[in-house]
C-alpha cells in the first residue's frame, strides 16, 4: 500500500481522479485513477482486439518479406517487455503504488507479449502499417506522458518513474518503426496496389501519401497516367456483387427495399463512421464550457500556472481531436465512397 502521509494527503489510494489542492501543486491525477483510466483500460482493449485481428491475418498469405525493421521491432518490443517487467518487481518492492499498480503492470506486460506476435503478422500478412497497433501506441504514449510526470512528482518513487520514462521512449521509437511503410518489401501481387492502400494511418490521416502526386503536379502537367490507381476496395464490379447477394436474399417488394439491402451491405463501414461522429459532437459541445474556463482563468485575481497550462493542454486536445474524428472517416476510404463504385457500374440487371 501506499505510505500513509501520501495517501492522506494526496488521496491518491482513491479513485479521485484530482489530488487534493495542497498535493503536486493541485493538478494532477490521483494514481488510482491513472492506472486505472489511463493503463489498464486501453490496454484491456487492445487485449480484447488483438485476438480478433491476429486471427483475421492469420487466414491471409504472407505479402511482405523481412527486413531490418522487422527485426528492430521486434527487438524494441522485447525491449518493452523487459522493462515492465522491470517495473513488475519495482512495483511489488515500494510502498509508492495503489491497489491496481501490480495489475496495470501485468497487463502492460501481457500487451507486450501480444504487441510482439501482432506485429509479426502485421509485417507479414498486412500490405500497410497496422492501424491497430498505431493507435494504440499513439493513446498510451499521450496517456503515459501523465503517468510519467505524476511518478516524478512523487517523492521517493525515482526508480518507477525512470523505468516508466524508459518505457514511454521505448513506445516512441516502436511507433515510428511501425510507421514505416512496406511497400519495397511486398511480394507478388502485393507491388499492384495503389499506394493510398499501401499507406499507414500517420500518412493517410496526414494525407502524406498525396505528396509525390503535389510535387508533379507543381512541375509538370498531370495526364490520366498520373492520377494513382484507386482502392481496390472500391472497385464497382465487388461492391456491386456484394449489394446484389444481399438483395437476392432480401424481401424485394417491402417498403424502402433497396435502401434497407444497401444499408445490411455496408453495415460494418456505416457503424465505423458512428464513433468519430459522436466524438466530433461531443468535442464540438465542449468547446464552450472550456472558453468559459479560460476566461474565468483571466479574470481571477489568483494566476496558477498549472490551471493555464492545463487550458492549454485542453484546447490542443480538443482542436486535434475535432481534426482527427474528421480525418478518421477518411481513413476508411471504402466506409465513405462505397455508393459512388455502385453508381458507377449499377448493381444488377434486375434491379
Amino acid at each position: 500500500m501506499m505510505d500513509a502521509t501520501k495517501t492522506i494527503l494526496c488521496e491518491d489510494a482513491s479513485f479521485g481522479p484530482v489530488v487534493d489542492r495542497g498535493c503536486r501543486g493541485g493538478f494532477d491525477f490521483t494514481v488510482q485513477f491513472e492506472e486505472l483510466i489511463l493503463a489498464i483500460l486501453p490496454t484491456a482493449v487492445f487485449l480484447l482486439v488483438s485476438p480478433f485481428r491476429a486471427v483475421a491475418l492469420l487466414r491471409r498469405r504472407i505479402t511482405a518479406s523481412r527486413s531490418r525493421v522487422y527485426v528492430a521491432k521486434l527487438v524494441i518490443v522485447g525491449v518493452y517487455t523487459s522493462l515492465q517487467f522491470a517495473l513488475l518487481v519495482e512495483w511489488a518492492h515500494t510502498t509508492l503504488r495503489s491497489s491496481v499498480s501490480v495489475a496495470s503492470t501485468t497487463l502492460s506486460l501481457v500487451s507486450g507479449l501480444s504487441l510482439a506476435l501482432l506485429s509479426h503478422l502485421e509485417h507479414a500478412r498486412s500490405i500497410r502499417p497496422s492501424f491497430t497497433i498505431i493507435i494504440y501506441l499513439i493513446l498510451t504514449v499521450l496517456l503515459d506522458i501523465v503517468r510519467v510526470r505524476t511518478q516524478w512528482l512523487l517523492e521517493d518513487a525515482n526508480g518507477t518513474a525512470a523505468i516508466l520514462t524508459a518505457s514511454l521512449i521505448v513506445k516512441v521509437v516502436l511507433l515510428s518503426l511501425e510507421a514505416v511503410e512496406k511497400r519495397s518489401l511486398l511480394v507478388g501481387s502485393g507491388r499492384e496496389y495503389p499506394h493510398e492502400s499501401t499507406s499507414g494511418p500517420l500518412s493517410r490521416g496526414f494525407f502524406l501519401w498525396l505528396n509525390s502526386l503535389l510535387v508533379s503536379g507543381s512541375r509538370n502537367v498531370l495526364s490520366l497516367t498520373d492520377i494513382p490507381a484507386i482502392s481496390e476496395k472500391l472497385e464497382s464490379r465487388a461492391l456491386a456483387a456484394g449489394l446484389s447477394a444481399t438483395w437476392d436474399n432480401c424481401n424485394q417488394k417491402r417498403r424502402h427495399a433497396l435502401a434497407l439491402a444497401t444499408v445490411l451491405t455496408f453495415r460494418r463501414d456505416i457503424l465505423i463512421l458512428i464513433f468519430p461522429k459522436l466524438a466530433y459532437v461531443a468535442l464540438s459541445l465542449s468547446q464552450p464550457f472550456l472558453i468559459q474556463e479560460a476566461v474565468n482563468f483571466v479574470q481571477s485575481s489568483e494566476t496558477r500556472d498549472n490551471i493555464g497550462y492545463g487550458l492549454i493542454g485542453g484546447f490542443a486536445l480538443v482542436y486535434i481531436g475535432l481534426a482527427a474524428s474528421t480525418v478518421f472517416p477518411l481513413l476508411r476510404e471504402e466506409a465513405h465512397t462505397p455508393f459512388l463504385g455502385h453508381s458507377r457500374l449499377g448493381v444488377s440487371p434486375h434491379l
